[in-house]
């Protein structure tokens, strides 16, 4: 039996002209699943504590015509249970702090952008593992800087043309809690173009993800020194889809 509960609280203040400060604090849970409790591989079942979250977060907006800008600070305690290891394992409370920033603008009619960064620093409060102390340790599969870029352009009252830059740093393979192995898993940047064109009831989208052919992979697990095992991203991917809205 256990007590769990789920809230946010949150209070905004407005500064003057086009500013305002907010802060806010939360709570929230995941109970483990049948899948998460279960091992295929071991046919064993053990019982995960739910994983909890305690988040706080202050920042500051400003609203200028069509534009928007957002600076954030945030701090997050956690107790997390990792899901992909062959037996299931609560890890040991986490801190996660790190500032966020994002604008959006409209610099010309049809035409938008947006940029985000993100800095994280994750590691570990306490604990330890295999009777190795953890305390201050890096979490795995958390990048240090992620950021993005964003265009959009309606070049045509029905046609839409976007583009998307997305970069992510360095990070360490899961399973790596000890950090003791010498690399991480290396950083990437995709981009993404999608075309638009929508007519009466309809709507058809081609694109290109991962334009340039990037080789990276998006998760490893550390397998013990000096190897790893990484799932391979798709390469470049060529879509066309349409849609049909019935009215």
């Amino acid at each position: 039996r256990r007590n769990l509960d789920a809230y946010e609280l949150a209070v905004r203040q407005p500064l003057g002209g086009s500013w305002a400060a907010y802060g806010k604090i939360g709570s929230s849970f995941r109970v483990p699943n049948v899948n998460d409790n279960y091992s295929l591989f071991t046919a064993t079942v053990n019982l995960l504590e739910p994983q909890t979250a305690r988040d706080r977060e202050l920042g500051l907006e400003a609203v200028r015509g069509s534009s928007r800008y957002r600076l954030a600070l945030y701090d997050i305690d956690e107790i997390i249970f990792d899901p992909v290891t062959f037996t299931n394992r609560n890890l040991p409370p986490t801190r996660r702090r790190g500032v966020e920033a994002e604008a959006r603008w409209q610099p010309a009619a049809g035409v938008d952008l947006s940029a985000s960064y993100t800095y994280a620093e994750a590691e570990f409060r306490a604990g330890s593992l295999g009777g190795i102390p953890i305390a201050g340790n890096d979490v795995p599969l958390v990048p240090r800087h992620a950021a993005s870029l964003g265009a959009g352009w309606k070049f045509m009252p029905r046609a839409r043309l976007d583009a998307a830059l997305r970069y992510t740093g360095e990070q360490r393979y899961d399973g790596d809690e000890l950090n003791a192995f010498d690399r991480k898993m290396p950083a990437y940047t995709v981009v993404d173009l999608k075309l638009a064109y929508d007519q009466p009831d309809w709507r058809f989208t081609a694109g290109v993800q991962n334009l340039f052919n990037e080789a990276y992979y998006s998760y490893g697990v550390y397998t013990g020194f000096p190897t790893y095992s990484a799932l391979p991203a798709p390469e470049r991917t060529v879509f066309v889809t349409a849609r049909y809205t019935f009215r």
